[in-house]
């Protein structure tokens, strides 16, 4: 829809009894908004039990706490990276219900699922920030969720923006924002010549000039899709970035008019 949920009755339409699997994003990486995830889990199960629920929950293992239980889904991917551990390594959360075939046949590591030698150090490393992660969670959570706060009210108060979901639920670290009358191509180059990184994207397209593919599936006018950025915070901002870094924003808008 228009604030970038999916709906959960067309959702429920491309579900029937040929359908194995049925996999969806627990927040969008673009805009941050945040799915229906235990809601729409639990409609596809009574319509079809044996669905197997999946989800992609990478965006958001850094900023939410996740109950695979209570959401109600049978598996989920989780990327090391996006809480400061290796590239390379991540997890993948597999119901007891069902069982995973071996796809690397050999040794007996992982389970026997995937045969070859361990990445011990990578495995060392995401254990270890997970437990940094989980330790530090709540005053990270609070600071950058305050960050990016006085980032989009400073925007607000001295630019004509449009907040994507800023009325839904959307995760801490993620905002996507709209500058009326000013190219995100010019601005996100404008930006990155004053030390800040931006894209009209996800992170990993951080630089892309591609419109967002998300925001033309939403049906944004083509003539809004180039005027949008979307702003990252993390682990790594501190207290004063969203002021310092709304400034850099405000000044270079005002430059481009």
């Amino acid at each position: 829809n228009k604030d970038g949920q999916v709906d959960i009755n067309e959702f429920l339409n491309k579900c029937n009894n040929d359908t194995a699997i049925a996999s969806l994003m627990y927040a969008n990486n673009e805009t941050g908004v945040v799915q229906q995830i235990e809601k729409i889990a639990k409609e596809v199960k009574i319509k079809n039990p044996d669905i197997l629920f999946h989800s992609d929950v990478v965006q958001a293992v850094s900023s939410e706490k996740l109950d695979f239980h209570k959401l109600g889904i049978d598996s989920a991917a989780v990327s090391g990276h996006k809480i400061g551990g290796p590239k390379g390594i991540g997890i993948m959360f597999l119901s007891s219900k069902y069982k995973l075939p071996n796809y690397f046949h050999g040794g007996k590591q992982e389970l026997e699922k995937r045969a070859g030698t361990v990445n011990v150090s990578g495995v060392a490393g995401l254990a270890a920030a997970l437990k940094e992660h989980q330790d530090n969670f709540d005053n990270e959570k609070k600071r950058i969720l305050q960050e990016r706060e006085i980032f989009e009210n400073e925007l607000k108060n001295a630019l004509e923006v449009k907040i994507v979901g800023e009325k839904i639920d959307r995760l801490c670290h993620i905002s996507n924002i709209q500058f009326k009358s000013v190219n995100s191509e010019t601005l996100m180059v404008a930006l990155d010549l004053k030390g800040l990184g931006v894209s009209r994207g996800s992170a990993c397209a951080s630089g892309a000039q591609k419109p967002s593919h998300v925001l033309v599936a939403m049906n944004v006018p083509d003539i809004d899709v180039n005027s949008h950025l979307r702003f990252s915070f993390g682990w790594n901002t501190k207290e004063g970035d969203g002021k310092y870094a709304s400034e850099i924003v405000i000044n270079t808008v005002k430059e481009i008019l």
